[in-house]
């Protein structure tokens, strides 16, 4: 009787024991995937918070974009089109004619952008008039609503009998190179 009780009570601790063991890798099995969706869960968490986040940047770029549309146009306009720029060479023209200047467009050269630069058309002009008034048409133009820059300045004297007058009374013939920023 004590032997089948030893028999017995060694029978219950080993299915304890395996109970136990048991247990032991269930939990472990479970505390596993646990981690594992607890990762997963906080990991969707971030990618929400991140998404709901750029969601309002999204929303407050869209909101500045309407307040300012209207500057956005404007600047827009100072950038002359590469592929059709008549709006600039009347632009030229008729500041040309306000400033008694006869004009003549050489030619026109589109600028390969470079790095950290904007891309841009290059104008070579002719001009006849009296210097007062190239100063005028330069400074209009400069002043104007595109953005140019001289590149280039040649002025030459008409030839005239009476060599007295002054510079500023004579007719002179000018070559100028401009810059104009394009879109």
């Amino acid at each position: 009787m004590i032997k089948v009780a030893k028999k017995l009570y060694f029978l219950i601790l080993l299915l304890a024991l395996v109970d136990l063991l048991l247990a032991f890798f269930a939990f472990f099995f479970f505390l596993r995937e646990i981690q594992k969706s607890s990762q997963d869960f906080l990991i969707a968490r971030e990618k929400i918070s991140s998404l709901t986040k750029e969601r309002e940047d999204f929303g407050k770029i869209k909101i500045f974009y309407q307040n300012h549309q209207s500057d956005f146009e404007k600047i827009e306009k100072f950038f002359v089109d590469p592929d059709v720029p008549i709006d600039f060479i009347s632009f030229l023209e008729k500041t040309a004619q306000d400033c008694q200047l006869q004009l003549k467009i050489n030619s026109l050269i589109k600028n390969q952008s470079k790095e950290n630069t904007m891309p841009s058309l290059s104008f070579q002009l002719s001009l006849q008039g009296f210097f007062p008034n190239f100063l005028r048409f330069l400074e209009k133009i400069e002043n104007g609503p595109y953005l140019v820059e001289t590149v280039n300045l040649n002025t030459q004297s008409a030839k005239e009998e009476n060599v007295e007058k002054e510079v500023f009374e004579k007719e002179s013939q000018i070559s100028l190179t401009i810059q104009v920023v394009s879109k």
